[in-house]
């Protein structure tokens, strides 16, 4: 199971979170338990302002109906049903009684209102210049019987408005020819206008009258808005449920309450902004969120400050030390950070710069001998192998062959022309194998049944690789592997070349190996070098690595045909420039 590994900077996200966190719910709580007291304190609040300016509306209705009651039964009022003409001064008496009684009662109401008498078997009306016996509908007020206040048109033209009329009706009767006398109470709408645009004044939302019939009744100066949303929602609802119910328009939401007044049988409305009861609230509340971000943003940055001057210098230093131990000791911190890591960084460079110098020095030293010994073979003659060259001239002189003399005579003073030459530790892969070819024309002369065949293609030839490092392989295959054998023997040199990778194969049919002696042949090769070993092999395996990198070197396996097989391998883009340090 991986586990999570996490840097300075994520920890004090995480930390900073942590601290944060608590602090945030705890307030989140608190403004919502805030929020929803407020909430219900305003709502309780709103409703008993409502339930009072209602209380007014039907104390003031009743006043008025309570006072057209007593006045209707008044005994000079009613006195006035058996007169039918009123050209005597006792009948013009009591008529001018009764009109000074009319105006004693208006006076008695809070409400400006207007009291009307009208007696339809004398077809008189008292006050007369009030209103019109076209006003009377005598059906229309025994239909109304059941309401108290009728919500009619005022008298007087188009633009008279509306009015709330109450009617008491003596000896009523669904007869209309049966009714004695009708009293009639009304007031303007305008007394509820102006309460309400005083109800209205330095309050959130509006307040208006709503009848489902005859639609709202609102002061002209406050129009309430949203009407189209609510008038919709009223029609959609039942109103006598309506209380504290939150809706929204527009994306805002609102609380509405009902209240319904028994005498005039409308709806008291109240409909309030959420938003702009509980702003002060919702403020705070952005201003802490503000704050609480801010914080956090502080912190952030606080945390990446910390993470860029801290643990990126940090980070830089142990990849430095991983491939300081990874063996790459030019490793060097370049970053001024202007603190203390600066003395670090140039610590460290410095302690990078004296590995690195005592190792090259101690690598140089160890090359040099390696370099001495590989000229020291260079320039010793094998004097097995020339004995042997110079016994095959003596005895191809003898016999008169002089073109095997010849051939045997320049391809020996071409192979130790080169063998010998010490200026220069490289040479190209053509180089090489005109010195491999030349040592394989000699062996041929030698032994006849020793055939080999060279196929390495030209874009291979111009390569270089460090010198004599072929020769020494073709001649382990010839003497190891061709000469125990009895038989003919081959010997095949074949170049690869694949984009960066080149491979150079030297394969034969001799004797091969043990598969003990390839594995002890391996170990030695990869290991330090041991003087009972040969040198050769070995030489060849770290020249080629030293050379061209880790991935360089000589493979060593089992032929198909028998015999062994030697890959030399090498890449051209690791190519290490050694030549400054020698």
């Amino acid at each position: 199971m991986l586990s999570l590994k996490l840097n300075i900077f994520s920890k004090l996200l995480i930390l900073l979170s942590f601290i944060l966190f608590p602090v945030v719910l705890l307030y989140g709580y608190s403004n919502w338990t805030s929020v929803n007291v407020i909430k219900t304190q305003i709502q309780e609040l709103n409703y008993n302002r409502l339930s009072f300016f209602m209380d007014q509306v039907e104390s003031n209705t009743d006043q008025i109906a309570v006072l057209t009651s007593v006045f209707a039964r008044d005994y000079s009022v009613q006195s006035l049903q058996a007169r039918n003409n009123f050209s005597t001064y006792n009948e013009i008496s009591s008529l001018n009684a009764v009109e000074h009684k009319l105006r004693l009662q208006q006076l008695a109401s809070q409400w400006k209102n207007q009291i009307v008498l009208y007696y339809p078997q004398a077809g008189l009306i008292v006050p007369n210049n009030l209103v019109s016996k076209e006003s009377f509908r005598l059906k229309d007020i025994i239909t109304n019987k059941p309401k108290m206040w009728v919500y009619e048109k005022a008298e007087g033209g188009a633009n008279t408005g509306y009015q709330f009329t109450h009617y008491v009706v003596d000896n009523y009767s669904d007869d209309p020819g049966e009714i004695l006398q009708v009293t009639k109470a009304y007031f303007s709408t305008k007394i509820l206008t102006d309460m309400l645009h005083e109800f209205n004044q330095n309050k959130a939302g509006e307040t208006f009258l709503y009848h489902p019939v005859h639609g709202d009744l609102s002061n002209p100066d406050q129009p309430v808005r949203h009407k189209a949303q609510l008038m919709q929602l009223l029609r959609t609802k039942p109103l006598e449920s309506m209380r504290n119910q939150t809706v929204e328009f527009e994306g805002q939401a609102y609380m509405v309450n009902a209240l319904k007044s028994d005498n005039l049988d409308w709806y008291l409305m109240d409909v309030v902004p959420i938003n702009s009861i509980l702003s002060p609230i919702t403020q705070n509340r952005n201003l802490f969120y503000s704050s609480i971000a801010v914080l956090l943003l502080l912190g952030t940055l606080a945390s990446m400050w910390l993470y860029r001057n801290v643990q990126v210098p940090i980070k830089e230093l142990l990849m430095a030390f991983r491939r300081m131990r990874h063996g790459d000791y030019s490793v060097r911190v370049e970053r001024a950070t202007g603190g203390e890591f600066d003395d670090l960084f140039s610590g460290f460079n410095y302690m990078a710069d004296e590995t690195q110098h005592l190792i090259e020095k101690v690598y140089t030293e160890q090359l040099q001998s390696k370099e001495a010994k590989l000229k020291q073979l260079q320039s010793q003659i094998n004097p097995h192998f020339l004995y042997n060259c110079l016994f095959y001239i003596m005895n191809m002189a003898t016999l008169k062959d002089e073109e095997a003399v010849v051939a045997m005579s320049l391809n020996l003073g071409e192979y130790f022309r080169y063998t010998t030459r010490n200026e220069n530790q490289r040479a190209t892969v053509e180089e090489e194998m005109k010195l491999v070819q030349n040592y394989l024309a000699i062996q041929h002369l030698r032994m006849q049944r020793l055939e080999y065949e060279i196929k390495v293609p030209e874009s291979m030839l111009g390569l270089e690789i460090p010198r004599l490092s072929l020769q020494p392989i073709v001649e382990n295959s010839v003497i190891h592997g061709i000469e125990p054998q009895i038989g003919d023997g081959r010997i095949t040199i074949t170049g690869v070349k694949e984009g960066e990778d080149n491979r150079i194969i030297v394969e034969d049919n001799g004797v091969g190996m043990s598969e003990e002696a390839l594995e002890a042949l391996l170990d030695k090769i990869h290991g330090s070098h041991h003087e009972e070993m040969g040198y050769g092999v070995w030489n060849v395996h770290q020249r080629l690595i030293y050379r061209f990198g880790e991935d360089a070197g000589l493979a060593i396996e089992r032929s198909e045909t028998g015999g062994m097989r030697f890959v030399l391998q090498w890449r051209d883009n690791e190519t290490i420039d050694k030549d400054r340090q020698e």
